[in-house]
């Protein structure tokens, strides 16, 4: 079992990539990731962010790329910025 511990994470969902499949859902041990069904379409959505121990498994199981996972302590500071 994996540690709570404080993290810096961003996890970024495309529902444009997504499908709906469900393999993200069914991978994650924490129950972070749900799917929401809005008209006739479903989509993966992060439900329980301070449960997400940053281990990727939903990325890795998409197999359309609509998952990213970033550890944002890992990133630079200087990198960041310049997107604002």
């Amino acid at each position: 079992m994996f540690k709570k511990r404080k993290r810096y994470l961003d996890i970024d969902i495309s529902k444009l990539k997504c499908t709906g499949c469900g393999s993200c859902v069914d991978r994650c041990r924490h129950d972070v990731i749900k799917l929401k069904r809005i008209d006739d379409r479903a989509f993966a959505y992060c439900a329980n962010f301070e449960n997400c121990v940053g281990c990727g498994r939903c990325a890795k199981v998409c197999k359309h790329g609509a998952i990213y996972v970033t550890d944002l302590a890992a990133v630079d500071v200087d990198t960041l910025l310049r997107f604002y």
